[in-house]
């Protein structure tokens, strides 16, 4: 039985298959919730996540690339679709997973007082990693506590039924609405474009722990097996597909110096994801020279 428990329902979330960035599907649902109606590419682009290619060199090989670093941007993110997220602690301060004993212990003692708080509340709490495998590294949204202490939540690709975690979250935030009275879609859009500059050069901080834009696609060119290769090509064509569209939306009230910009970036960006669709996998090396050659013009337009 649930000793605390909110109402949350999974039928927020949106096909894994189609919409693979699981934090952005929980930060969308947590957005419906709180009657803020985002799509799932607004919040990737709000993220930054709709551009980014990660790379984690020192991760377990399952999870070098596009697992880590992808809440670079969350929490400013998350004001400008609505939703205020308190972190327990500071990204940098996250234990590098898997999580050693004693951080399961700082997790009990420490921060599940703090996720009973929210969700007594009716605050759901977003979190990152210890969810059920194969979703262990998933991003999920905690919903209840279970009499003996374990946290239970839902995850996109768990169901419509919240599981209980299988281990301390490495990453977890509080979430309330946000006033978004003050925030204007030109003020978006110069946002979106500035975080995606910042994933494309390669500006996250050290903390994060990863590459991103040309360097990351170097790294994919330079020692990767053709699984990977495959699965980065499949992922950033999902990803970039939709981005043309979202900033031509946030641009249609802009000025229009930001206007013609993200009409130019839109542009460069549906290139260069043609382009990937159609990469032969016997002449990969060559391809990838291309596609970084892209990438770096892609961030030379960006502010």
């Amino acid at each position: 039985m649930n000793q605390h428990a909110m109402s949350f329902d999974a039928h927020r979330f949106t096909p894994r298959a189609n919409h693979p960035e699981t934090l952005a599907q929980c930060l969308r649902a947590i957005c419906i919730g709180h009657e803020r109606k985002w799509s799932y590419n607004d919040a990737c682009c709000a993220l930054g996540t709709a551009v980014m290619v990660s790379l984690r060199a020192n991760a377990p090989a399952a999870l070098r690339w596009n697992v880590f670093g992808r809440h670079a941007f969350v929490e400013e993110a998350a004001r400008e679709l609505g939703v205020e997220l308190r972190p327990l602690h500071p990204p940098q301060a996250a234990p590098a997973p898997p999580a050693p004993s004693e951080f399961e212990l700082h997790w009990r003692d420490s921060y599940m007082p703090l996720v009973h708080a929210s969700i007594e509340r009716s605050e759901p709490v977003l979190a990152w990693m210890g969810w059920p495998q194969p979703h262990g590294a998933d991003w999920g949204v905690i919903t209840s506590v279970d009499g003996d202490g374990t946290a239970r939540g839902i995850t996109p690709g768990c169901g419509n039924e919240p599981v209980r975690l299988a281990g301390p979250p490495v990453q977890v935030y509080c979430a309330t609405a946000f006033d978004m009275q003050g925030t204007r879609r030109h003020s978006q859009l110069e946002s979106i474009l500035r975080r995606f500059g910042r994933v494309l050069r390669n500006e996250l901080p050290e903390a994060f722990g990863v590459v991103t834009g040309v360097p990351a696609l170097k790294a994919l060119g330079d020692a990767s097996s053709a699984q990977d290769v495959h699965f980065v090509m499949n992922r950033m064509v999902s990803d970039r597909a939709s981005v043309g569209e979202v900033l031509l939306k946030f641009a249609s009230d802009a000025d229009p110096r930001w206007r013609s910009r993200a009409e130019r970036i839109a542009e460069a960006i549906n290139q260069q994801t043609s382009f990937a669709t159609r990469i032969d996998p016997s002449r990969i090396t060559h391809e990838l020279d291309k596609l970084i050659e892209i990438e770096a013009t892609i961030a030379d337009l960006l502010p």
